[in-house]
């Protein structure tokens, strides 16, 4: 079955790639039936191959292949545009990461959310391409209207036909309809809106991926109560980005990746996990606004202006949501301290900024000492430095209540946790940070183009960007408050 299986897939890329090149045309219906044919058998292989051992070997294998098909320009004739198309790998990496860590009893889910990407995102494709007219951009390549109705209905329908048909794989006598319903229309929802958000290939990850989550967290058992506080989430989480975005405090797609995070901590969460980051967002989104008005000037030193993409979202929320989601498969509540104290730590870096560029002053390199511009990275003053520290404060308060033993302990840990995550960030960006120089003026700022023109890089490393490197404050925070906690208590 196997062998069959891989054979019908090899045979359908090269078919497809002679299709294409005979028929430039129909170049989107070759491709999408190369993606349903890889997809869907990949779907179906997990529930009639019960040797773990083995199809976790042929998925990491498939992996590699994949890379090296994709390195090599072989199969060149099937990406969609110059650059080479990584989606592939997206989905033999999540394939692979699935099979790994889901047990046998729940590789029905995972097929379902395969096929939801075999299905519906083939058929969204299609007619995108041929039969829609008007477009939006969130992102980096443009999506049509129509392509994500049909994207939704497809996926709606799905999450409700799969269940349906396949009962014994779900609960004794399967689930209730209604529950079904509801369960089918918020997953439509979810992914529609990640795969009207995702670029280049990446929807192949993150599609399955969190259809699996809510595959995992709502039909393992019936939980109607969690399932209508998540869909009250997602109406809460709506209004905040709608009103983030009038208030001009998110672009376009920040506002709609604050749906989707926020979606997830409001519903999964509750309140206990709502305060902390509303706390951090609302107050945190005024200090930009104010600083903005007061301190223009440092506005050219940075990457990005105060106006929040999704970017930006998810490097200061996404290991929240991370966290949440982790604490809704197994419940525990250190996953929600070390949430406070990520939290903690990226409103510790983000006041320091806009409070150490509230008015001009004295700025000093973080390592040296040394005099340096105002807003540059690795930057510190007197006044950002209070700042962070009074971030990390407001950010442990708002958790305090919360917390179901040790508050005090608890509470000075996750400060000076936050506060060394902000001192950390500092220390990235005045190492391994990028930084470009002006060819115009000779200023040195995170901002790739200056002056109009694109500027010279300066030192660090391309990847490690702004966005980057508030994730790894984050990141820094949650691993000092366990550190921390753990001598502690020795």
């Amino acid at each position: 079955m196997l062998f069959l299986a891989v054979l019908v897939i090899v045979i359908t890329a090269v078919s497809t790639e002679m299709l294409i090149r005979r028929n430039e045309y129909l170049s989107e219906v070759f491709r999408k039936i190369l993606h349903f044919t890889a997809i869907s058998l990949s779907a179906v292989i997990p529930l009639l191959l019960r040797e773990h051992v083995l199809l976790l070997l042929v998925s990491f294998l498939s992996t590699i292949l994949v890379i090296v098909v994709v390195s090599t320009d072989y199969l060149k004739s099937i990406r969609k545009d110059e650059e080479k198309s990584w989606g592939i790998i997206y989905f033999s990496i999540i394939y692979t990461f699935a099979i790994f860590v889901l047990p046998y009893e729940y590789y029905y889910l995972l097929s379902m959310s395969f096929l939801i990407l075999a299905i519906a995102d083939s058929l969204a494709a299609i007619t995108g391409v041929y039969f829609a007219k008007k477009t939006y951009r969130l992102s980096g390549i443009e999506k049509s209207y129509l392509g994500s109705v049909v994207f939704f209905f497809s996926t709606f329908l799905i999450a409700i036909g799969l269940p349906l048909l396949f009962s014994d794989y779900f609960l004794q006598g399967g689930l209730p309809l209604f529950y079904l319903l509801h369960f089918a229309l918020i997953i439509a929802i979810v992914l529609t809106t990640f795969e009207a958000l995702s670029s280049q290939g990446f929807d192949n990850f993150l599609i399955p991926l969190f259809s699996i989550i809510l595959s995992v967290v709502f039909l393992r058992d019936e939980k109607s109560s969690l399932l209508f506080q998540f869909s009250l989430g997602l109406v809460l989480a709506g209004i905040v980005a709608v009103l983030s975005y009038r208030a001009k405090f998110l672009t376009a797609n920040g506002s709609v990746s604050t749906f989707l995070l926020a979606g997830f901590i409001f519903g999964l969460g509750g309140w206990k996990w709502s305060i902390p980051i509303l706390t951090f967002f609302i107050l945190s989104s005024l200090l930009s606004k104010v600083r903005k008005e007061k301190n223009a000037v440092v506005e050219s030193y940075f990457e990005k202006s105060g106006t929040r993409d999704f970017m930006q979202v998810f490097a200061n929320g996404g290991l929240g949501g991370v966290l949440v989601i982790m604490n809704t498969i197994s419940p525990s509540e250190w996953f929600f301290y070390g949430y406070v104290a990520s939290l903690a730590a990226v409103c510790a870096d983000t006041w320091s900024t806009e409070l150490g560029t509230l008015k001009v002053n004295k700025t000093y390199n973080i390592l040296n000492f040394k005099p340096v511009s105002q807003g540059m990275s690795g930057g510190i003053s007197l006044p950002g430095t209070l700042g962070g520290l009074a971030g990390a404060i407001v950010i442990a308060i708002s958790g305090l209540f919360f917390f179901e033993s040790n508050m005090l302990l608890l509470t000075i840990i996750i400060v000076i946790s936050g506060f060394a995550g902000g001192l950390f960030d500092s220390i990235l960006g005045a190492t391994v940070q990028v930084q470009y120089k002006c060819k115009v003026c000779g200023d040195v700022t995170e901002n790739a183009h200056h002056c109009g023109e694109k500027a010279q890089k300066f030192r660090g490393f391309e990847i490690i960007n702004n966005d980057f490197v508030n994730f790894l404050s984050g990141v820094f925070g949650l691993i000092m408050f366990i550190l921390i906690w753990s001598i502690a208590v020795l």
